[in-house]
C-alpha cells in the first residue's frame, strides 16, 4: 500500500541531490485532486467542508484546499495571518482553537473574518462587546463538550475533560439573549482523531446530532448548523483500510433525515495526509542485543509523532536497486533520548549508511507538530512537488541561523 511508484522515486532522488540533508515532500497533484473530488462529494450531500490549517499550514496545500471551495479552519493567530496571506476569502474563514483573547477576537473582525467557534462563557461575552463596538453581528457555534463513557482515548480528548468547549448542562445557564451582537447558528462536538471505522464515526455524529438537536430546544436556538469537527483517519499500516468518504456522506444524509440542518466538517489529516513524504539519509548501522539497528540523520525532532501516540509512520527505501530480501530494522532518530525511536520497519537487508528512506503518510501532522529545535540539529526542509517538477519552499536550516 505504501510502495512508491516509479515517478515519484524518481523525482524525489532528484530533491535529495538538492536537498541533502532531511526534508518534506508534498504531492501537490494528489492534494488538489483529493480535495477536488471531497469538495464534490460534500457538496452533493450539502455538507461544507473546511480545510483544518493545524495539519500543514504550508502555503500551497492551504491554497490548494481553498481553490476547490473549501473554506478554511484556523486556530491561531498565526494560521490566521497564512491563510489572510494565502488571500482566502475571509468570508471562507472558520476560528476555532481553546484559547481565544480580546485582542484576537478583533484581529479576526477587523480582517472581516466573521465566523467563530465559541468555546467558553467569557468568548461569548468578549466577542459580543466587540462587536457592538465595531457594529458588526458574527456568526457563532457553541462548543459542547460530551460526556463519552467507555470510549477511546483521543489526543483530543476523547472521554477525558478537556479545554475543548463547556458541557451541555452548562450552556443552559447562559441567557443567550444578553448577546445581541452574535448569531448563533448551532454547535461545534467533537473530540476525536484518526478513527478509521466509519460505523464508529457515524455512530458519533448520530449522538452529536441528537444532543444538537435537544440542546437547540433547551437554549431556544434555531439550530443551523453542526460542525463536526474532523476525526477521519488514514492507514498507517498495511492491515488498515481507508474509510470511504461516500458512505460517511450517505451516512450523514441518512442521520439529518428531514430536519433541516448543515453539517460542517473540518479535514486536515484525511486531506493531506497521505500525500506527503519525509526523507532521512541513514547515518549508522548496527546490532544491539540481537536487534539490527538504523540510526538516521532525523527522527521524533521532525515527526514526533511516534513519541505521541507510539503509532508509527509507515516507511520504505529511497533506492529501488538494494537486496529483494528485507529484514526487521528498529529506526531512532540522532537525539541524546531513547524515546527518539521511529518504531520497526521492514527494509532491504543490504541498506546502509547514506542510504535515503521515505517515511509516507506524512501530510499531516509532521513539520509543524514536531520538536525540531531540540539538540540543535538541523531543521527539515519542505519541498512540493507536480509531474516531474519540484520547488524547494524551504531550505533545511542549520542551527546556527537561530541559536543566540
Amino acid at each position: 500500500m505504501f510502495e512508491l511508484a516509479s515517478a515519484q522515486r524518481n523525482i524525489l532522488k532528484k530533491a535529495t541531490d538538492d536537498m541533502l540533508l532531511p526534508f518534506f515532500a508534498y504531492d501537490m497533484d494528489g492534494v488538489d485532486a483529493h480535495a477536488m473530488e471531497l469538495y464534490k462529494l460534500a457538496t452533493q450531500k450539502e455538507v461544507v467542508l473546511y480545510y483544518a490549517t493545524k495539519a500543514n499550514p504550508l502555503s500551497s496545500i492551504v491554497r490548494s484546499a481553498h481553490q476547490t471551495g473549501m473554506g478554511i479552519d484556523v486556530a491561531s493567530m498565526g494560521e490566521l495571518a497564512q491563510a489572510i496571506n494565502c488571500q482566502v476569502n475571509p468570508a471562507k474563514i472558520i476560528v476555532t482553537g481553546p484559547a481565544k483573547s480580546k485582542d484576537y477576537f478583533l484581529t479576526c473582525l477587523q480582517n472581516s473574518v466573521d465566523t467563530f467557534v465559541i468555546e467558553s462563557i467569557n468568548q461569548l461575552k468578549w466577542l459580543n462587546q466587540i462587536a457592538k463596538q465595531l457594529k458588526k453581528r458574527p456568526k457563532v457555534l457553541l462548543r459542547v463538550q460530551l460526556d463519552w463513557e467507555n470510549d477511546f482515548s483521543s489526543l483530543l480528548g476523547g472521554n477525558d475533560i478537556t479545554p475543548f468547549g463547556i458541557s451541555p448542562t452548562d450552556w443552559p445557564a447562559v441567557n443567550l439573549k444578553d448577546f445581541n451582537s452574535v448569531n448563533i447558528l448551532g454547535f461545534h462536538l467533537f473530540q476525536w482523531g484518526n478513527i478509521l471505522d466509519e460505523s464508529r464515526l457515524l455512530n458519533i455524529w448520530r449522538r452529536i446530532f441528537d444532543e444538537s438537536v435537544s440542546l437547540s430546544k433547551k437554549l431556544n436556538i434555531d439550530l443551523q448548523v453542526i460542525d463536526l469537527g474532523g476525526g477521519l483517519g488514514i492507514p498507517y499500516e498495511n492491515s488498515q483500510s481507508p474509510i470511504s468518504f461516500v458512505k460517511l456522506m450517505e451516512g450523514l444524509e441518512d442521520i439529518k433525515g428531514n430536519y433541516q440542518v448543515q453539517f460542517w466538517m473540518e479535514l486536515g489529516r484525511y486531506l493531506v495526509g497521505p500525500y506527503g513524504n519525509y526523507l532521512t539519509k541513514i547515518i549508522d548501522r548496527k546490532s544491539v542485543r540481537g536487534k539490527e539497528i538504523l540510526i538516521l540523520e532525523g527522527g521524533i525532532n521532525h515527526l514526533v509523532r511516534k513519541a505521541l501516540t507510539s503509532s508509527s509512520f509507515p516507511c520504505v527505501s529511497l533506492r529501488d536497486d538494494l537486496d529483494q530480501n528485507q529484514q526487521s530494522f528498529e529506526l531512532h532518530g540522532p537525539l541524546c533520548t531513547a524515546l527518539d525511536h521511529l518504531g520497526s520497519a521492514q527494509l532491504p537487508q543490504n541498506i546502509d549508511v547514506g542510504d535515503w528512506i521515505v517515511f509516507r503518510q506524512c501530510g499531516a501532522y509532521g513539520f509543524t507538530e514536531s520538536m525540531p529545535l531540540f539538540l540543535a540539529h538541523p531543521m527539515a526542509g519542505e519541498i512540493i512537488y507536480s509531474k516531474d517538477q519540484y520547488k524547494i519552499m524551504r531550505e533545511p536550516m542549520h542551527a546556527q541561523i537561530w541559536l543566540r
